[in-house]
């Protein structure tokens, strides 16, 4: 049988944003019969039919979303494209293209937090971790925020309080603060790229006297520093 293509119509009547859903084609199940026969009569017994099952099929695409933890994720090519995985670890989301995954633009997401409602002190010249305020938590593919606070002091009039944020065995942040004999606030953001995606990683406060002397940091049930981790 000699085919007589005359015409096929495919109407996309939504957009292809990946954020509005997967395209939908409006196919004209009688022009598409008649671009097979020419006349619009089947020579197949349930073509017409077969036709518009698959019709009702392609309209009701809808995103694929699935998720669970970072390394868990399959690779892009293995899902269908516009397919979205949340990583449930470290609250990111990702679109596939069907090549390649791609970080979607959310943010603020808290990826760990502590607080102490104990004070504490310390004579040490050296640097000494601050029980309590450390956070252990899986990082994603953007970069992190970390965020600390609390009420600090030098006992002396005249010394130096140093208080650091560190993450790894490296120092991304120190503040430094000339005592008065009473407690100053202090609150501090550091942003921190460049973290391997999926690995866990520790984020900790230090503190020091500069010069001699005790370094103190306030806490109790209504004045509670702390240090917290979130996406950017």
């Amino acid at each position: 049988m000699a085919l007589n293509i005359q015409r096929l119509n495919f109407d996309p009547v939504t957009g292809d944003n990946p954020s509005e859903g997967f395209m939908k084609l409006d196919l004209n199940i009688g022009e598409i019969v008649e671009a097979i026969d020419g006349d619009g009569t089947p020579e197949n017994t349930g073509i017409e039919q077969r036709l518009s099952d698959a019709e009702s099929k392609i309209s009701n695409l809808q995103p694929i979303s699935i998720s669970g933890l970072y390394a868990g994720r399959p690779l892009a090519p293995s899902v269908p494209p516009w397919t979205i995985y949340y990583a449930t670890d470290v609250l990111e989301a990702y679109l596939s293209n069907g090549t390649v995954w791609t970080v979607l633009p959310t943010s603020g997401g808290e990826l760990g937090y502590a607080e102490k409602v104990s004070a504490s002190s310390t004579s040490s010249t050296s640097p000494v971790d601050i029980a309590g305020l450390t956070v252990t938590c899986r990082v994603g593919e953007k970069p992190v925020i970390v965020e600390y606070g609390g009420a600090v002091r030098h006992q002396s009039t005249t010394g130096i309080f140093v208080i650091q944020m560190v993450y790894g065995d490296s120092v991304t942040q120190g503040s430094r603060i000339v005592g008065s004999g009473g407690y100053v606030y202090l609150e501090r953001k550091t942003r921190i790229s460049g973290l391997t995606p999926g690995s866990t990683q520790t984020f900790k406060l230090r503190m020091n006297a500069a010069s001699a002397g005790t370094v103190d940091i306030y806490a109790d049930a209504n004045d509670r520093p702390f240090i917290r981790v979130a996406n950017t």
